[in-house]
């Protein structure tokens, strides 16, 4: 122990801070429902020796915050009996960089310096800080017995660990919840859990309730029941979920919501389910010992595909399978594997979208007023309803997305493109008649006074990523928002928003690349000047992937690298091979339709 004391001093007393970068290392995510791992060695650190000093027991209390193994029991020895009491490690993690802390003793307290990366809430959510942010935590040191303890903790204090360190006790976790619309679709909430009794902490997220920007997107079961005790997972692998009564008090299609999030949840921890209250399985419709998948009970969640994409280059629009020849680049279309006709898009016709289901193409005007919607090869043009219209975005249900600028009115009465027109995102129901659909401006917080760049809707339907600039400012931020829907799951407001992270900043460009990540195209704040594409997953810290020359929009969902694309103002559109952007078409956009 005196040896890790001399070492973890060593450590301490040292003010320079060589760190790793502020932003997430280039590298491939764990793929969403790849069983997660136990650590592989137990961390536990060893209590305080008789004899040490004020400086070795506050270094040695904080260097015991990696003790979620016992609790923290450990860290506690450290404290007075009265410390023991104020410190409460559940209030959150601040993620500090790698690298050196610096230590200083004045008086009987002790001053331990670092810099905060992230911070992470009570429960798992964590927001990345526009900057690296100095920080300090004051410790007052008392003796006890002859033996120097703290005494005094800041009431704010949770956990200290470093980013390492956070990495290796906590795992990001999809949490499941049901869509608020009648579609059964399951929507993901990524949280950090502690690797740890992993299968506990994930069945007690899904009954926890969703983040404040997903109310009214995603169900709720009121009251919400609660887990009782650890869960137990046996020899063949099958979770023991037992909950409390008030899940009886919910509907029938409510119950079968819960077994089929619990299930999709608990599925990336290689477990099967049973949900019981009182010792008996949970009654729900389609519910039986053979369910294993939430599809055995008609929900699903929105996985990316990474098939097929439409490309439009100078002979007009196609499929590709994403096949790569050993070069790196297309591989000669199949005609065979196309998977419908694609319309003739007339020039002056851009920024394009596509949808799956429908087999329907939409693009913006050249004037940047209106959308038309190819249907079965058939143009189908509205009047002008805004200007500065941004990408439209299909979601995958029943509604095409546009944004813009309304229309304003002259003094003649006639309507317009005004100066400066009310920021609005309109919703065009594509399961009307085409003809008679019109856009139907939709409720959202937090538009006064900014202009819309861009907009992006989830796989799952149910979340919108939207980038705005503030009109005196300029600056930029990309905003997260959960649809709410009426009977007929027509969306009719928003809700929120969430920031999707502080460090992100000069967007112009979004696209979705699974259920938890969003490509970006902009700069982020410890390398200003320089726009590049970023990958931001919804809880984790941002992962820039270099510049990309003439980057005019951004593609996410795509079979390439990272699941991103760039397109160009050079007529070519990148993907990353390696370490850098090498060119896969020779074409002016590229489109993922919507699931």
């Amino acid at each position: 122990m005196k040896r890790l004391l001399v070492l973890l001093l060593a450590v301490l007393t040292l003010t320079g801070c060589a760190g790793l970068p502020d932003h997430s290392e280039v590298s491939q995510r764990m793929a969403i429902g790849e069983p997660r791992t136990e650590p592989q060695s137990d961390v536990r650190p060893e209590g305080p020796t008789p004899g040490a000093t004020p400086a070795q027991v506050a270094a040695g209390f904080l260097y015991a915050h990696i003790g979620l193994e016992d609790r923290f029991a450990t860290a506690q020895e450290f404290l007075t009996a009265r410390a023991v009491q104020t410190w409460n490690p559940d209030q959150g993690v601040a993620v500090l960089r790698d690298g050196p802390l610096s230590v200083r003793q004045e008086g009987t307290d002790v001053v331990i310096g670092a810099t905060v990366l992230a911070r992470v809430s009570p429960d798992g959510r964590l927001s990345q800080l526009r900057t690296p942010q100095a920080t300090s935590v004051r410790l007052r040191m008392a003796q006890v017995a002859g033996d120097w303890r703290v005494s005094g903790v800041p009431q704010e204090l949770g956990l200290w660990l470093s980013r390492a360190n956070f990495g290796h006790l906590y795992q990001p976790s999809e949490i499941y919840y049901g869509a608020e619309n009648n579609q059964r679709v399951l929507v993901p909430d990524e949280r950090w859990l502690p690797k740890r009794g992993s299968v506990t902490a994930m069945a007690e997220a899904v009954l926890s309730p969703p983040a404040p920007w997903l109310d009214g997107a995603v169900q709720k079961i009121v009251p919400s029941p609660h887990l009782i005790g650890s869960v137990p997972v046996s020899a063949d692998e099958i979770a023991s979920v037992a909950i409390s009564a008030e899940a009886l008090k919910a509907t029938p299609d409510q119950r079968a919501m819960l077994w089929a999030a619990m299930i999709e949840t608990l599925k990336a921890a290689g477990v099967r389910v049973r949900l019981t209250v009182n010792g008996t399985p949970l009654a729900a419709p389609g519910v039986s010992d053979d369910v294993v998948n939430a599809e055995d009970l008609n929900y699903r969640a929105i996985k990316p595909s990474s098939g097929s994409v439409i490309v439009k280059d100078a002979d007009g629009l196609h499929w590709d399978d994403q096949r790569r020849s050993d070069t790196g680049r297309p591989r000669q279309r199949d005609t065979a594997d196309d998977l419908g006709p694609l319309p003739t898009v007339p020039t002056g016709w851009h920024r394009l979208a596509a949808d799956f289901k429908t087999q329907e193409i939409a693009a913006v005007s050249g004037d940047d007023r209106t959308v038309g919607r190819w249907i079965t090869g058939t143009l189908l043009q509205r009047p002008p309803f805004g200007s500065h219209l941004v990408r439209p975005s299909y979601d995958g249900i029943n509604g095409l997305w546009v944004a813009g600028q309304a229309l304003g009115t002259d003094q003649s009465g006639a309507r317009g493109p005004a100066a400066g027109g009310a920021p609005t995102v309109w919703v065009i129901n594509t399961r009307q008649q085409a003809a008679s659909a019109q856009p139907q401006p939709v409720v959202v917080p937090g538009l006064a006074r900014r202009d819309v760049l861009a907009i992006s809707v989830a796989p799952d339907g149910q979340r919108l990523a939207v980038v705005l600039r503030d009109r005196r400012t300029s600056t930029t931020s990309v905003q997260l928002y959960g649809v709410v829907r009426n009977q007929e799951d027509e969306a009719t407001r928003l809700v929120g928003p969430r920031p999707l992270n502080a460090s992100v900043v000069s967007a112009t460009d979004i696209s979705w690349v699974d259920g938890s990540t969003i490509a970006v195209l902009g700069q982020v704040s410890g390398n200003p000047g320089v726009t590049q594409a970023v990958l931001v997953p919804l809880n984790d810290l941002a992962q820039p992937l270099g510049a990309v020359r003439g980057a005019q929009q951004i593609v996410g969902g795509t079979g390439d690298q990272f699941g991103v694309s760039v397109v160009t103002d050079q007529g070519t559109v990148v993907g990353r091979q390696g370490t850098s952007w090498q060119v896969i078409y020779d074409a002016d956009d590229l489109i993922v339709p919507a699931p």
